[in-house]
């Protein structure tokens, strides 16, 4: 699905989310990120999730690898051809896929009209939830402007920015305190992933929210897009 589908689908059926990027696909491959060491428990689970036919939590990934057209960002030229290989080879051809994009859109979408309304359709994401959120300590330090406005109430477990797989026993044990009406929401890149897989099978309705609340504070800010912000956006928190 593109975007439009994607959030268009979530809003009338919603359900948990999780979601693949680029770091996702390049663990499952073998190599570190910046924010998270390879480890083949964690690429192995990258690849069941990503293989699974379950319908119990929506799994996205990244439209672009499979519509390019023409797209000719130096990432893309750079690593889309690896990126859209590991993703070929560990997909299940028969699952419908959402898009990850709609996560960030003021980073993705160009088209002013387009992007205001996939900003207030992020909002609406959390309309009256109770929201626990599992980030790194400093990743909400310097947004100022709140995606969460529309949520009920808002609770914050701070965990590692990085190699943050290494405390997923101990993040699970703490989300299982909290009871099956709050929504638990999930900043810790690929752990994020699976933690929102593994909670939405024990009946939590879990966000693999990714960039979401960073994106909106850009887009408030009318921050400035080019290689040197893009670069900053997407580096570890």
């Amino acid at each position: 699905m593109n975007v439009d589908e994607s959030m268009e689908l979530i809003s009338e059926s919603p359900k948990s989310f999780c979601r693949y990027g680029d770091g996702e696909v390049l663990l499952m491959l073998g190599q570190s990120r910046e924010f998270q060491e390879y480890d083949e428990n964690l690429a192995a689970r990258l690849r069941e999730i990503l293989q699974s036919s379950s319908d119990k939590c929506y799994v996205c990934i990244e439209y672009n690898y499979f519509h390019i057209g023409e797209n000719n960002s130096l990432w893309m030229r750079l690593k889309g051809k690896e990126i859209r290989a590991g993703f070929l080879q560990n997909c299940n051809r028969k699952r419908l896929y959402l898009a990850s994009t709609f996560t960030f859109p003021y980073m993705a979408t160009g088209d002013a009209d387009l992007l205001k309304r996939r900003i207030e359709q992020n909002k609406e994401l959390f309309r009256n939830r109770k929201l626990v959120i599992f980030s790194g300590k400093t990743v909400f330090d310097k947004i100022r402007h709140n995606v969460f406005e529309y949520a009920e109430s808002r609770q914050h477990i701070f965990c590692k920015s990085r190699n943050a797989w290494s405390q997923y026993k101990e993040i699970l044990e703490t989300a299982r305190k909290f009871p099956k009406d709050t929504t638990l929401c999930f900043i810790l890149g690929p752990t994020a992933t699976v933690a929102a897989w593994d909670l939405a099978h024990e009946g939590y309705t879990a966000f693999d929210i990714g960039h979401i609340a960073k994106d909106y504070n850009a887009y408030m800010e009318k921050m400035e897009k080019n290689s040197k912000t893009n670069a900053e956006f997407f580096a570890p928190d």
